[in-house]
C-alpha cells in the first residue's frame, strides 16, 4: 500500500502547510529531513507498514490548528505523532468524569514540551487529532499536563508523524461522553 499523500508531491523538502509547518520528509520510502536546517536523507520511514514524516513548527504558530490542517491536506486516518520543543503559552485540559466536560487550564508563560503525544483518526470522515502534553513551567520546573488545546510555540516544536494502513475511526461513547477509537470499525 502507498502512503497517503505520496501522489501529491510532499516529497519536496520544506514544503510549507498552513502556518509555518515545515514538512522534512516524504511519505514513503526515504526522508529528506530539513529540521537542522539543510537537506539531506535520513533513515527510511517506510518498513512496508509504516511511512511518516518529519516537521517542524515555527516560533507563532498554533500547533494544533496546523497539526490538524496537516492532517486534512495529506489525508490522514490513522496516525501517531510525537513531539518536543517549547510553547510561548499553552492550554491543556482535564477531561472532569463526573460532569462530563473537559476543564480547560491555561499556563501563560514559557514552558519547555516535555512530551507531546497523540494520534490522528477519523471522526465524522475527516481527521480528527487528539494529543496530550507535558510541560514543565520555566521558573519553578513543576510539570503540567493534559489534553492539549492551543500551543503557541516559541521557538521551535519539532514533530515525527507516523501513519499506518489501516484507518482508525472514532465514534461517540455514550457512559464517557467522548469519542474513543473503535477497533472494530478500522477499514
Amino acid at each position: 500500500m502507498p502512503c497517503p499523500g505520496a501522489s501529491k508531491g510532499i516529497a519536496k523538502p520544506s514544503r510549507r502547510v498552513r502556518g509555518r509547518f515545515r514538512i522534512g520528509s516524504i511519505w514513503g520510502m526515504y526522508s529528506t529531513n530539513t529540521l537542522l536546517g539543510t537537506a539531506h536523507a535520513t533513515a527510511t520511514l517506510n518498513s512496508g507498514d509504516t511511512c511518516g514524516a518529519t516537521g517542524r513548527f515555527a516560533a507563532g504558530d498554533e500547533a494544533m490548528n496546523a497539526l490538524a490542517s496537516f492532517a486534512v491536506e495529506h489525508r490522514l486516518n490513522a496516525s501517531h505523532c510525537v513531539g518536543i520543543g517549547a510553547f510561548a503559552r499553552v492550554v491543556v485540559a482535564y477531561f472532569d468524569w463526573t460532569s462530563k466536560r473537559y476543564q480547560h487550564i491555561s499556563i501563560d508563560e514559557q514552558v519547555e514540551v516535555l512530551s507531546l503525544a497523540g494520534d490522528i483518526t477519523i471522526e465524522n470522515g475527516k481527521p480528527k487529532v487528539h494529543a496530550h502534553v507535558v510541560v514543565v513551567g520555566k521558573s519553578d520546573a513543576t510539570a503540567h499536563g493534559g489534553h492539549l488545546i492551543a500551543g503557541h510555540v516559541r521557538p521551535t516544536l519539532e514533530i515525527v508523524v507516523t501513519e499506518t494502513p489501516a484507518h482508525l475511526q472514532r465514534r461517540f461513547d455514550a457512559e464517557s461522553g467522548i469519542t474513543l477509537i473503535d477497533p472494530t470499525r478500522s477499514s
